[in-house]
């Protein structure tokens, strides 16, 4: 689910923080959004990451207990 969940987790993120983004280069009133996206982000490629490791270590475990028989 982390594998899944973490990229759509990072898209939303990153859309919410693209859609706030005051490009004019001045101070926005929405600059609580944005970095409230670049927060969803980074959790987004987090969770991600931490499925990647865990479906990698699940997979490890198995191939030893197998092997171990």
């Amino acid at each position: 689910m982390l594998v899944v969940g973490g990229p759509l987790l990072a898209v939303g993120g990153c859309a919410l923080f693209l859609s706030f983004l005051d490009i004019s280069g001045g101070r926005s009133t929405r600059d609580t959004l944005s970095a409230l996206g670049a927060i969803v982000f980074i959790a987004g490629v987090l969770a991600f990451l931490v499925g990647l490791l865990w479906a990698f270590a699940r997979w490890a475990d198995r191939r030893f207990k197998k092997a171990g028989k």
